[in-house]
């Protein structure tokens, strides 16, 4: 009597174990580049981490997505301020040093550059 219920548990445990899909590992790195890329950092590093426990017999994508990993972990440990925390930092620096100057300063913001126009 147990060897008709069995076949059919076993149809249907092959079946569901057969159905579930591996992530491809190299759409992963790809996706660990464009994150790079737009700037999220720490979800580099979590997807970088997660391509490790993933794929683990490939070493050579391993290897580079630990790369792009690291980068991130420099660019974060050397630039922690926001764009606009290091703007309104460097305007308020520059204009406070220029006070004494004659003519009008602007501040260039994406060459990070003091200019003066002064006037004749």
């Amino acid at each position: 009597m147990r060897i008709p219920v069995l076949y059919p548990a076993l149809f249907i445990l092959l079946l569901f174990t057969g159905c579930i899909q591996q992530p491809d590992c190299k759409e992963i790195f790809k996706q660990i580049a464009e994150e790079l890329n737009a700037g999220n950092l720490k979800k580099t590093g979590l997807l970088a981490d997660s391509l490790k426990a993933i794929c683990g017999g490939e070493d050579q994508l391993i290897n580079k997505a630990d790369s792009l990993s690291r980068i991130a972990e420099r660019i974060y440990l050397e630039f922690p301020f926001a764009e606009e925390q290091i703007i309104s930092q460097d305007v308020r620096y520059l204009a406070g040093s220029i006070a004494g100057q004659e003519g009008n300063f602007y501040f260039d913001k994406w060459n990070y550059e003091m200019k003066t126009e002064y006037k004749k």
